[in-house]
């Protein structure tokens, strides 16, 4: 009852919000308002009345540590999506997610040995239903995955996501890492990440099966895969992702100001979506034994969060207002910023006293030069009329502002964190200006946006207002996460496209975020250097191609020799 009516909240924020759903007409809003307002309301205030009366939220499944799961065989698991290739629009992306079990030629399960360790499955052998070994490599376990999905009757339009390892009964997917990606020399081999839907690789779709639906990427944020993939594919590194879309860095707090369908949004939400907090408690109290950390050496510990802390405030005309208006008040954005920043600092302490010793903390890109900004119909200037693209600019001025603040509060805590925790490595992963890289915004930089494999022009828009202009990207895609057949809603070249929707990122850009995370890993010394850009763009626009452009044909993405 309480999540159906949480999800229900979330679902009414879908039809009706500016920021959820960006590109649904006005009339059609207009019409499901009407006939749903008062069923929405209702909602609200049954959410409001649960939510603060208990204190629960959704846990993820977590692996059960139970003895009688002990002798259950661990057996490779291939993560499938059924594409609509008969579509006369043929419309890119995949839904109808399914995660099936690999099979031999005979029709028999592909079993693997190994142990679970820190949440992560290391592996030993790999070996068909007869008893005979396989190579237990990474590439060989996709080409089984690959082989199994084609072999499938009556599902010849399948792609493939994620290769993990599960037992059979138990909703839980676990990352494999193979012999051959042992850590040597005091190198990283696996990654822990948290974060929101930045990072997302279909968890939140996973929970609620409604949303994001088609022209989204099996339940991605995103057209295509999500960068933690790109990574694990770049790197060979295991990774395990805890990240869930709408995820918080702090528990909402109502703001002075806030109406009830706000603060029934941010409970919602939240309720739903978790926080960063949460991740980390259903990891160390449900994935470990013990909630200690046995190979920290071994292991980078990644968060990434805070943006969602600030745009739920946008859907909500007076409140935005407020928020980015009047900084230093008590519904100002730093007050905001700050709780957000110390949360995640108390996050890395508790992952500190479970063992870990390795981190990565990522900025925020800049707000201010996301779509949303072209979208936006919420924030007034000062409370005075002014024109459509003043207002605009002066949000994304505001935004930019915030972005500062928050990145440079990031920063602080982090120095803070080193010095206290001086036998730990905290790296700090500045997205913010690999953002302003990718999209052209620093001049000084040697490389454009071409040289990263995009075409900025073909989704400029500029905002004008006497002397200033501010350059902004338009989304490629312009429905709701809710999806689509509609290929008028979607760029000609998703491609080539920086962003996605409103404020996700394309899968190009994705594969570029996991590039500056690699790159910055492997300057610390923590992994093996990535290839050169040149090579690496090459092998980013052969996954796009195959993922985002293509009805399936290829069931990308598949292991590359060499990466």
């Amino acid at each position: 009852m309480l999540k159906a009516t949480a999800t229900l909240l979330l679902l009414c924020d879908v039809m009706g919000s500016r920021y959820t759903d960006r590109m649904i007409s006005f009339d059609t809003i207009k019409q499901w308002i009407k006939g749903n307002a008062i069923r929405c309301l209702s909602v609200a205030v049954l959410t409001i009345t649960f939510l603060t009366s208990c204190a629960g939220q959704i846990s993820a499944p977590t692996v059960s540590h139970h003895p009688k799961m002990k002798n259950k065989p661990w057996l490779l698991h291939c993560e499938s999506a059924k594409t609509d290739a008969a579509s006369p629009q043929k419309v890119a992306g995949a839904d109808w997610r399914n995660w099936v079990f690999a099979k031999d030629e005979q029709g028999k399960r592909i079993n693997v040995e190994g142990r679970m360790l820190d949440g992560f499955f290391e592996v030993t052998s790999i070996f068909d239903g007869s008893g005979q070994l396989i190579d237990p490599t990474r590439r060989a376990a996709r080409e089984l995955c690959l082989a199994t999905l084609k072999g499938i009757k009556g599902n010849r339009n399948l792609m493939l996501g994620w290769t993990m390892v599960a037992r059979a009964g138990e909703r839980v997917n676990i990352p494999p890492v193979y012999p051959d990606e042992a850590a040597v020399n005091g190198e990283i081999s696996r990654i822990v990440i948290f974060g929101d839907s930045l990072t997302d690789s279909g968890r939140l779709k996973q929970r609620l099966k409604i949303f994001p639906m088609r022209p989204y990427w099996i339940g991605r944020f995103s057209n295509g895969p999500t960068w933690p993939e790109y990574l694990a594919m770049a790197t060979s590194l295991g990774i395990q992702n805890h990240a869930y879309g709408g995820a918080s860095a702090a528990k909402p707090d109502t703001l002075p100001g806030a109406n009830l369908y706000a603060r029934g949004r941010d409970l919602g939400q939240f309720f739903v979506s978790g926080s960063i907090e949460l991740q980390i408690s259903d990891y160390l109290d449900g994935t470990l034994k013990g909630a200690q950390i046995e190979q920290p050496n071994a292991t980078a510990f990644l968060i990434w969060a805070g943006a969602n802390d600030y745009i739920s405030k946008e859907p909500i005309r007076g409140l935005i207002t407020v928020f980015l208006n009047s900084p230093e008040g008590q519904a100002g954005y730093k007050r905001v910023v700050e709780r957000a920043v110390a949360q995640l600092d108390l996050d890395v302490r508790t992952l500190y006293r479970s063992g870990a010793r390795n981190f990565i903390m990522v900025n925020m890109p800049d707000l201010g030069r996301a779509p949303i900004v072209l979208q936006n119909t919420t924030y007034d200037f000062e409370n005075v009329r002014v024109s459509g693209a003043e207002r605009r600019i002066q949000l994304a001025q505001r935004l930019t502002e915030l972005t500062q603040y928050h990145n440079q509060q990031l920063l602080d805590a982090t120095v803070r964190l080193r010095q206290e925790l001086s036998d730990s490595a905290i790296l700090y992963v500045d997205a913010n200006k690999h953002f302003h890289l990718l999209s052209g915004l620093d001049e000084s930089a040697p490389q454009q946006p071409q040289d990263f494999g995009y075409a900025p022009l073909e989704l400029a828009e500029s905002l004008n207002y006497q002397d200033w202009e501010l350059n902004l990207q338009k989304p490629c895609y312009e429905g709701s996460y809710l999806g689509t057949n509609d290929t008028r809603q979607s760029c000609v070249n998703p491609d080539q496209a920086l962003f996605w929707d409103t404020v996700h990122p394309t899968t190009l850009t994705h594969c570029w975020q996991a590039w500056k995370v690699g790159v910055d890993m492997a300057a610390a010394g923590w992994i093996s250097p990535l290839p050169d850009r040149e090579t690496y763009l090459d092998w980013c626009e052969t996954i796009v191609d195959r993922v985002a452009m293509e009805p399936l044909q290829s069931a990308a993405p598949e292991v590359i020799e060499g990466y």
